[in-house]
């Protein structure tokens, strides 16, 4: 069955929640950004980048619902297999502030680019 919106002009959907009561932004672009998953048992990190970050949120929890270690990096499935999914926890290192004009290209560079720096800022802490 289709919603009214879908069929009727000028009948706007209500806004869509995300889990947690917060607002899922469906417009403009995804935020991008650097982020960490790192191991609260053993200390390891991985720094990684991504162009939707929400996309990493979910893939995480998503894992650690399921106990599924296959959605995270390979380096990374071993520990969680010993350890357990609840062991990683995400943070966000840093977000690219975007703009109109930015190509998905050069987002994918500045990306890279901070991801660079984020690794030697965090060259002391044991990576995978």
């Amino acid at each position: 069955m289709r919603s009214r919106a879908a069929v009727e002009p000028g009948i706007e959907r209500p806004p869509r929640v995300a889990s947690g009561g917060r607002l899922a932004c469906r417009t403009g672009r995804p935020e991008a950004g650097v982020y960490l998953l790192r191991n609260t048992v053993t200390g390891r990190i991985l720094v990684g980048s991504s162009s939707d970050l929400r996309s990493v949120r979910n893939k995480l929890d998503f894992g650690q619902s399921t106990s599924s270690p296959g959605v995270l990096d390979r380096r990374m499935a071993s520990d969680a297999h010993e350890y357990g999914m609840g062991a990683l926890a995400l943070e966000v290192l840093d977000v690219l502030t975007l703009t109109a004009e930015m190509s998905p290209a050069r987002v994918m560079a500045d990306l890279k680019e901070l991801e660079a720096l984020w690794r030697e800022k965090l060259s002391d802490v044991p990576h995978y």
